[in-house]
């Protein structure tokens, strides 16, 4: 299950939140998060936990011809990730994926979706743009 929160801003109303909930479980935690990169750095590792019905986003934002490496670690097999655009959704990688790198073919965000199986890992990413 998911929620989204707007807030008006005098002009229309703009997404500031939006959340993902386990319903067994009740558990709730952010629908994506945006990577950042420290200034002067091309390369960032971030840790999560997943599972079959919470998912981690990530929103990387880069250029058309930047070799971007993906490295995920996991105690677990079952945590995998699926690399897209993430305008036109096309995938850059199968969804059983644990390492890639390749030149990204257009400018703009791309989506790392990180999945597990139904019992769930905690899991390690790092990413690099180059």
């Amino acid at each position: 299950m998911g929620s989204t929160f707007y807030k008006f801003d005098g002009k229309k109303y703009r997404e500031t939140r939006s959340t993902i909930t386990e319903v067994e479980t009740g558990e709730t935690k952010a629908a994506s998060r945006r990577v950042q990169f420290k200034r002067g750095a091309s390369s960032t590792t971030l840790q999560g936990k997943v599972s079959i019905a919470l998912p981690d986003q990530l929103i990387v934002g880069a250029r058309a011809g930047q070799v971007m490496s993906v490295q995920l670690t996991a105690p677990r097999k079952s945590v995998r990730f699926t690399l897209m655009t993430y305008k036109t959704t096309n995938l850059l990688t199968d969804n059983n994926t644990t390492s890639w790198t390749g030149t990204l073919p257009e400018t703009g965000d791309y989506i790392i979706l990180v999945e597990g199986n139904a019992k769930g890992s905690t899991y390690s990413i790092t990413i690099s743009i180059k």
